[in-house]
């Protein structure tokens, strides 16, 4: 299939193949469409940073990449989809997949070099959400939990309190539709942070309306009104 037909399905989910060099080729799928999935291939092989290490050898021997849309799917049927081109290849000497099973890594084999080095870069850390927390931010939040329970702003119900109630709030919601009118009059992140003693990435968040997201939708919605 030609580069074309690759343009107008862009967009939709689907199985593709690349073919390197003479004989050699890579199953995938992907969920996003072949555009972005294309464009992921050639900046990690460019950079020698491929996690396929069988790709990116064929890359650097050949540096030439077709590619192939196999079957177009629905974004629910693209491992099943993946899976059964796996199956027909995995006898195949000249395809460059190293694991078996779409949508994991499962079948890799990792040397001991490499286990070694995530061990060393794993031992000794406590993680909360997969990030390292320092003891100094582990002991606020140990204290504000404390203060909330003694404030009786949270309780064992499933929905914890929100908002100005949530027990690590500092701000109040007057204070956060406040922001969203400072950032109107073009003030800049950073200043705004520095009024209310917060980082720029709270504000940030709070302006992207990932934080605080019934006052983002309560002030858009009359702003929206107000126009």
């Amino acid at each position: 299939m030609n580069n074309k037909t690759i343009k107008l399905n862009k967009q939709q989910p689907c199985v593709y193949k690349i073919f390197v060099g003479p004989s050699l080729y890579y199953i995938g799928g992907t969920t996003q469409g072949m555009a972005k999935r294309r464009a992921k291939h050639f900046i990690e092989l460019n950079a020698n940073r491929h996690k396929n290490k069988n790709l990116q050898a064929a890359y650097n021997e050949f540096k030439e990449l077709k590619f192939e849309i196999l079957e177009l799917c629905t974004k629910d049927t693209v491992i099943n989809v993946e899976q059964k081109y796996l199956d027909m290849a995995k006898d195949d000497p000249n395809c460059l997949n190293m694991c078996w099973f779409a949508g994991s890594c499962k079948g890799i084999t990792r040397s001991d070099e490499h286990k070694a080095a995530v061990s060393r870069a794993h031992k000794g850390k406590k993680y909360r959400l997969g990030i390292p927390t320092a003891p100094e931010s582990r002991v606020k939040i140990s204290n504000a939990l404390k203060k909330a329970w003694a404030e009786g702003r949270m309780n064992h119900d499933k929905n914890p309190s929100r908002g100005e109630n949530h027990y690590l709030s500092k701000l109040t919601e007057e204070q956060v539709i406040e922001i969203y009118k400072m950032r109107k009059k073009g003030m800049l992140h950073k200043d705004i942070a520095n009024v209310y003693n917060i980082t720029r990435e709270n504000v940030t968040t709070i302006l992207n309306g990932r934080a605080w997201k019934e006052q983002y939708k309560k002030f858009h919605k009359t702003e929206d009104n107000n126009a």
